[in-house]
């Protein structure tokens, strides 16, 4: 069972809480630097614009789909076409499931 955090923040720390929610952090991070529960972050920095917190995101990879077929057509496993392409199994799983997709209609 998880441990019982406090959830009584001072002004200082919500203001700190917001600034770091803005540069990037995740709520998690902030609770436990806080010593407090993720709700009680969440609590003060929802209103936070979507564009100010999710500044570390990346783009999701293209693939070539040519080249993906290509290993498929080789015996490479979803796994080392993973590696290949520097992304998860699932990542190239939801990309073949769109190609099979795409080819049907």
């Amino acid at each position: 069972m998880s441990e019982h955090r406090p959830n009584k923040i001072n002004n200082p720390q919500r203001k700190a809480m917001r600034e770091g929610r803005a540069a990037g952090a995740s709520i998690r991070e902030l609770a436990e630097k806080f010593g407090v529960s993720h709700r009680a972050v969440h609590y003060h920095v929802y209103d936070i614009p979507v564009d100010a917190r999710r500044e570390k995101r990346v783009r999701p990879p293209k693939f070539d789909r040519d080249e993906i077929l290509l290993m498929v057509g080789q015996g490479y496993s979803q796994s080392q076409i993973a590696r290949h392409f520097k992304a998860s199994p699932s990542t190239i799983n939801k990309a073949l499931a769109r190609m099979e997709w795409k080819a049907a209609a």
